[in-house]
């Protein structure tokens, strides 16, 4: 402030002493006159060599104000005049000359408190408004279109002092204080984009992306930030009625970048409440699917006298890849089957919908001969789709009154036969062919089992054998073929000892895969 109060080049001294030569009488007033100049040329140069900062300036200019009477008397004894009426008349004249400069120096150092006050005034109310704007972000529903909304009720009134426009790359304007001022968005982007920070011009400084230097107005833009990159900035132009110096200009750039902040800020959480409210959607829409395959599983398990059936799907996502089926076919006879799609998610459900609506479809169809009904399967897969996905699937037809059961493997996990005795016989039902999907014109081959009394068939997914720990270890078959030796168990509990050893190994280690065990076991003679 100091330095819009203080005159140029000594002009207080020099009208002063312009006042003594002018009321002066004779050739020894003028004599005093030239020896009052050499001792204000001295004195002014003290004068300015006041402190720089705010507070010196207010004390400078304090003591010119009440210490100048004692400087101008000691200047007219350094003078050496010799008749004491002269010295009352000169220094009359003085006070005079320094009163009528000191009122309108306090004017002018009133005018620049006035400016300052108010500058002070709008800072704070702009971050009143600045808080509350944050508030109403905070606690509205975080959509896109409403931020335009929030700005147009509390911008015009934060920046009063200013034209405000806000716009986000390439051209969507956010605000719009104005509608007849209009800032060339297009000419300032490319020189917006390499900045990180904010920035301030006067109206005699060239704007480094304006080839025209004629401007009124001085500037601020401050840039609207994503992952340290401009995606948009806030563009103040100040009115002219305020006389704006570079301190009082660059006193707006903490407004300007906090408004910038928070613009920035309503952006990431509106693109955060987009990306729930999609994820929301994909997971209805997979909980959906979920219901819809579950509808595909048998409900209840056909009760077939002699036999024990028990079969479970644990599957690790929403949505899942495994299934299974039992289906009554004529003659009594029940269709067993137990698959496998490649892969998870919803890609992978489909194709096990449309596995199951086919391998069923078929093997109703296809008199229960499990190697055509894996070859129609494949043959109308193959024809109708272009995924990459295939299926390991086991197909047994059962005779529950013989024990007889004919199957095909198509690449699947081989399922085990045991039989009782004092040493138990373990049999595997080996791969017959490849898996469905893979192959156009494939074709499986079939083979057959004989159940005896007391006989139980174990039928699994990988999602058991590759159980894994969170330590590099792997449950293999080894645990389940033991405990299915206790045949003292029956099918529904060796199931439930099977998935509880399962779930001790795993401990705290998430589901990797879906987990389906089917056993099927003849009664024992009474």
């Amino acid at each position: 402030m100091w330095d819009a109060c203080q005159p140029a080049n000594g002009c207080l001294a020099a009208a002063m002493l312009e006042s003594v030569a002018v009321h002066g009488r004779g050739k020894t007033h003028i004599r005093k006159h030239n020896r009052l100049a050499r001792v204000a040329g001295w004195l002014w140069p003290a004068l300015s060599t006041l402190p720089a900062n705010r507070q010196a300036r207010g004390v400078g200019v304090i003591f010119l104000i009440f210490l100048a009477p004692i400087a101008l008397v000691g200047i007219i004894w350094l003078a050496g005049p010799t008749n004491p009426g002269t010295i009352r008349s000169d220094l009359a004249l003085l006070l005079s000359a320094f009163f009528s400069l000191a009122l309108l120096l306090v004017a002018i150092c009133a005018r620049r408190w006035s400016l300052a006050a108010e500058h002070g005034r709008q800072r704070s109310d702009a971050l009143t408004d600045l808080e509350r704007l944050s508030h109403d972000i905070i606690i509205s529903i975080p959509e896109e279109y409403r931020l335009p909304r929030l700005l147009a009720q509390y911008l015009p009134k934060m920046f009063p002092s200013g034209d405000l426009i806000v716009w986000r790359f390439p051209d969507e304007v956010l605000f719009h204080q104005q509608a007849d001022w209009n800032v060339d968005l297009d000419q300032i982007w490319p020189w917006l984009a390499g900045q990180s920070g904010s920035s301030s011009y006067m109206p005699s400084e060239q704007l480094p992306w304006d080839d025209k230097p004629q401007r009124d107005n001085p500037i601020v833009i401050a840039p609207v930030l994503s992952n340290s990159q401009p995606i948009g900035a806030v563009y103040l132009s100040l009115h002219n009625l305020i006389s704006w110096n570079r301190d009082s200009v660059e006193r707006l750039i903490p407004a300007t970048e906090s408004l910038a902040a928070l613009i920035s800020s309503a952006f990431v959480q509106s693109q955060a409440y987009a990306t729930d409210i999609r994820l929301e959607r994909v997971s209805q829409e997979l909980r959906l699917a979920g219901e819809i395959q579950s509808s595909l599983i048998p409900f209840e398990i056909p009760s077939v006298p002699g036999w024990q059936i028990s079969v479970t799907l644990n599957p690790a996502e929403e949505t899942y890849g495994d299934f299974f089926d039992l289906i009554p076919l004529p003659d009594g006879k029940l269709g067993l089957i137990i698959a496998d799609v490649l892969d998870k998610g919803v890609g992978a459900a489909l194709y096990m919908a449309l596995s199951r609506t086919l391998l069923r479809t078929y093997a109703i169809e296809a008199d229960s001969d499990p190697e055509l009904v894996f070859f129609a399967t494949n043959s109308r897969i193959m024809a109708d789709t272009t995924s990459n996905l295939f299926v390991t699937a086991f197909f047994g037809v059962l005779d529950p009154v013989s024990g007889r059961m004919e199957y095909s493997n198509a690449g699947h996990n081989p399922p085990y036969l045991l039989r009782p005795g004092k040493q138990v016989i373990i049999q595997e039902l080996i791969r017959t062919g490849i898996p469905i999907g893979v192959q156009e014109g494939a074709t499986w081959n079939k083979a057959y089992v004989q159940f005896q009394p007391g006989d139980r068939l174990l039928l699994y997914t990988d999602g058991i054998p590759e159980a894994d720990n969170g330590e590099g270890e792997y449950l293999t078959t080894g645990p389940m073929l033991e405990l299915a030796k206790d045949f003292d168990l029956s099918a529904e509990e060796l199931q439930a000892r099977i998935l509880e050893d399962l779930s001790d190994f795993v401990g705290e280690a998430p589901q990797s895969d879906d987990i389906t065990l089917m056993i099927l076991a003849r009664d024992p003679l009474n």
